[in-house]
């Protein structure tokens, strides 16, 4: 086989891979994060939709804040126009504007049933990839205890799903407002999002003020859930030069 034809045959294999069907699981290493796993062919989409619903839901209910915090954060993360479709477009008529739901319920729904099903009629990913990266990375900051980033994207996600005032001063609910974790440190997780690059100034909060060090299993927006291990020297000459961004 020539160098040319083996290329072929890898970028097939590649194009392949790429438009198989993702769904949200927890992880079965860390239960507090969010794993892509391949969707059986056997598993229609609906199915796929409620099981992530309910994966979603699980990991956020492990925490001792409302479930309903972390969701609006959740859709602050992926309601812009930078988004990859179903929930980005032009400034003024994102995707994310079709969402009419009343409850954090529907809102969290409407996230994974928009993302699952664009995969199922376009063989798109890259929004299930960004949903699953923006959960564990909402989860990362809450555990990290990086409360005021988490309440600015809660209150961003309560105003793009229209369930607070636009304009004005607008205050953290009382039930939705931040709880420690006791005893627990969790891993902060920076993530590329699929379409665009990701802000810089999100990810130099990140792993080296906080000592968020360690092992821990992370969705990258690009690829699919690996194992990362954090080089403390590395990481410590990274700091020394500016960059201090992990991408997964």
């Amino acid at each position: 086989m020539s160098p040319k034809q083996a290329q072929s045959k890898g970028s097939s294999k590649n194009a392949k891979t790429s438009k198989e069907r993702l769904y949200l699981t927890q992880s079965t290493t860390t239960p507090n994060r969010i794993a892509l796993t391949p969707c059986p062919p056997s598993i229609p989409k609906l199915t796929a939709i409620q099981e992530s619903v309910e994966s979603l839901l699980t990991v956020f209910s492990s925490t001792r804040v409302h479930r309903d915090r972390l969701i609006y954060a959740l859709a602050g993360c992926l309601f812009c126009p930078q988004s990859p479709p179903p929930f980005g477009g032009s400034k003024t008529k994102p995707g994310y504007i079709s969402f009419d739901g009343e409850s954090a319920y529907e809102l969290l729904h409407y996230i994974v049933a928009e993302s699952l099903g664009i995969q199922w009629k376009l063989k798109q990913t890259k929004a299930v990839k960004l949903v699953g990266a923006s959960v564990n990375r909402v989860l990362g900051l809450h555990y990290a205890g990086i409360k005021d980033e988490v309440d600015e994207l809660m209150l961003k996600g309560m105003k793009k799903a229209g369930h607070s005032e636009w304009f004005g001063v607008v205050r953290v609910p009382e039930h939705l407002v931040h709880v420690s974790e006791e005893g627990c440190v969790g891993p902060f997780v920076a993530f590329v999002m699929p379409s665009t690059t990701v802000e810089k100034k999100e990810l130099q909060t990140s792993v080296i003020a906080r000592g968020l060090l360690g092992r821990e299993c992370a969705i990258g927006a690009i690829g699919s859930v690996r194992k990362v291990e954090v080089d403390h020297s590395k990481l410590s000459q990274a700091s020394s030069s500016g960059n201090t961004s992990l991408f997964l």
